[in-house]
């Protein structure tokens, strides 16, 4: 058996604000809200049992905020559950756990638009193989062969942090064969524009942050364009430049990339941070543009399309939607098998 704790706690983060005041103002009777780690309580009926907290958490200061840690503890330390999570990135700061307690699922993020009718089955379980005569579905979207799309925010704290600077890409931002630029503010692109950009592009980087991960893999999976991941950070390793450092966690080896058991990562393109940070544009064409042939990039593709589906949650705001993706089967899939490989079942 196992448990799922859904908890939508982002919608009851004022709930947990009050509560927290009424137990430093013990004087206050003006709220009448119980605390959700009390409710979620009153669920656990087999505490030996796995358990899977189904809220992910984006930064440390969230995860206070919403009431992750003082259910993690509650549960962990009143109750004894054999507690698990569901994770953007395997971050004990984030979900208050140990990193092989979480279970990696994809970002939220915004498809461009509810396709007309499904071209991915809603049944895909096997994980999927490379083969030679692989092939990409008809799209109706040109893509510019080699063309390397990048557009996001410098992060000003990826530095001091985790040893990430995002400035690595500035000699890129002139060319003319790639859209690859830090912007911020008013520079930024508008959500049709970025979709727009990665649907087009052949390849698009995905660069560290202020942690190990951003939305920009998920979104790069959604919108079909190939990822190229720059440094190892994503395997769970840290080589230099990365170094050890606030509101993240060095994993050894446990990756921060969802549906490992579906998708080849390896198979998919990653340079040297080191030797991409020296020489941006050389790295790619010796590391990626040399070695993926068409062919070869159509299989990635495959790839993509038959895994699309497990990144989208929904189409349009993702509080009110109820047109949903098919992201919870593949989680399904994944909390299965990362039970079964801990032994939890």
């Amino acid at each position: 058996d196992v448990f799922l704790i859904p908890a939508y706690l982002h919608l009851q983060s004022r709930t947990l604000i009050q509560a927290n005041r009424g137990r430093r103002n013990q004087q206050s009777q003006e709220s009448d809200d119980v605390p959700i780690e009390n409710i979620i309580a009153k669920m656990i009926v087999a505490p030996e049992k796995p358990h899977v907290l189904l809220t992910p958490s984006v930064n440390p200061v969230e995860s206070r905020k919403i009431g992750i840690k003082r259910i993690v503890t509650m549960l962990r330390t009143q109750h004894n559950v054999n507690l698990f999570s569901v994770a953007f990135e395997r971050n004990k700061f984030w979900q208050q756990m140990e990193p092989e307690r979480m279970i990696v699922v994809p970002y939220v993020v915004r498809p461009p638009a509810q396709p007309r009718s499904p071209t991915i089955s809603t049944t895909t379980t096997k994980a999927i193989v490379v083969t030679e005569d692989s092939a990409i579905s008809p799209s109706a979207t040109r893509r510019i062969s080699n063309f390397v799309f990048y557009s996001g925010n410098a992060r000003k704290n990826s530095v001091a942090w985790g040893g990430c600077d995002r400035k690595m890409i500035a000699p890129l931002s002139n060319r003319t064969d790639m859209h690859v630029h830090l912007v911020s503010g008013s520079a930024r692109l508008t959500q049709n524009d970025y979709n727009r950009y990665m649907e087009e592009s052949d390849y698009c980087l995905i660069l560290c942050g202020d942690t190990v991960t951003s939305r920009s893999m998920a979104s790069s999976m959604v919108a079909n364009c190939i990822p190229i991941r720059v440094g190892s950070r994503l395997r769970g390793y840290c080589e230099s430049p990365c170094r050890k450092g606030w509101g993240w966690t060095i994993t050894s080896g446990l990756a921060h990339l969802p549906y490992a058991d579906s998708i080849p990562w390896l198979e998919f393109p990653e340079v040297d941070e080191t030797e991409f940070t020296a020489n941006p544009h050389a790295t790619l064409v010796r590391n990626v543009f040399e070695r993926y042939s068409p062919s070869r990039k159509n299989q990635l593709r495959s790839i993509m399309q038959q895994v699309r589906s497990g990144f989208v949650y929904g189409y349009g705001d993702p509080v009110e939607t109820l047109q949903f993706g098919n992201a919870i089967p593949f989680i399904w899939k994944s909390i299965i098998l990362h039970l079964k490989t801990v032994g939890a079942v």
